[in-house]
């Protein structure tokens, strides 16, 4: 498996072969289009990072990140920058064409660490496959008899202090647009991962208010009261614990959250913030 970290630009060359034969969708007289899509973890039960990107319509002007190429003897070649705000994990690059109406695809891993060997192409080969459309096939977590666990934290997408029970993986990331900043969808992948399969999420602050960096968010910045239009400086951890409260007072009726989880908060290096004051729902 491809090994890579942040930054990284990689180079994946792929070739369609059909029953033996090398195909090339692109030389028919009328050409059927190349695609290729980015999914977090196994193609089985993984979300999608990166959107299909066309080979037809996007080759005259590429994007110089993320782009298909293709060279000679019809072998195409897909062109990514990793990410600087990519997660570290497992991800599976998804090539995809059609012939006859059957779909042929192309599938290659590539794992993504902080630190990393220098990465070598791969040059996977296609099998054909019975399937028409291309759809991952995400497991469905909407009936479960574990504890439940309600997941709180920055997110867009989903209105503010209104827990929603995810039915998948795929139905958080379209929820919350796919912004993989976001600590709550970082959260659904970590809490899926680790085994969870009744997930709840909630929205308690906006993700213009978040701070990824860790060494900012002693840092004062302008924000507007909730009480008034008056901007008032506080720290994100202040900010945060104000927000917490509201989502708390709001949420502590709920009986059927066994788990609760606020995401990006510290019990050291927070200032005079005491996190552990806003546990009302012990």
């Amino acid at each position: 498996m491809l090994v890579v970290k942040k930054n990284d630009k990689i180079k994946i060359n792929f070739l369609f072969v059909d029953e033996g034969e090398v195909y090339d969708p692109t030389l028919l007289a009328t050409p059927i289009d190349v695609t290729v899509s980015i999914a977090r973890g196994d193609i089985n039960l993984a979300s999608i990072i990166m959107a299909p990107i066309s080979y037809l319509f996007t080759n005259a002007t590429p994007d110089p990140n993320t782009y298909i190429e293709k060279g000679p003897s019809s072998e195409f070649s897909f062109n990514y920058k990793i990410p600087e705000n990519i997660f570290p994990g497992i991800y599976t690059i998804v090539a995809k064409t059609f012939k006859d109406d059957v779909e042929l695809t192309i599938e290659s891993r590539f794992e993504v660490k902080e630190s990393a060997y220098e990465p070598f192409p791969t040059v996977p080969l296609g099998n054909r496959s019975s399937k028409v459309n291309f759809k991952p096939s995400y497991e469905d977590i909407n009936f479960s008899n574990m504890e439940s666990i309600l997941l709180i934290g920055h997110a867009d997408g989903i209105e503010l202090n209104s827990p929603i029970k995810i039915r998948s993986v795929q139905h958080a990331v379209d929820l919350l647009r796919g912004d993989i900043k976001s600590p709550l969808l970082k959260g659904v992948h970590d809490a899926y991962a680790a085994g969870a399969r009744s997930i709840f999420i909630c929205a308690s602050a906006p993700m213009s208010e978040y701070v990824e960096d860790v060494e900012q968010r002693l840092v004062e910045s302008s924000f507007l009261a909730t009480e008034s239009a008056t901007p008032v400086n506080q720290t994100f951890y202040q900010k945060y614990y104000s927000r917490l409260e509201e989502t708390y007072s709001i949420i502590s009726e709920l009986d059927f959250i066994d788990i609760l989880v606020p995401l990006d908060v510290s019990i050291i290096g927070t200032g005079e913030v005491d996190f552990k004051s806003t546990s009302k729902l012990s």
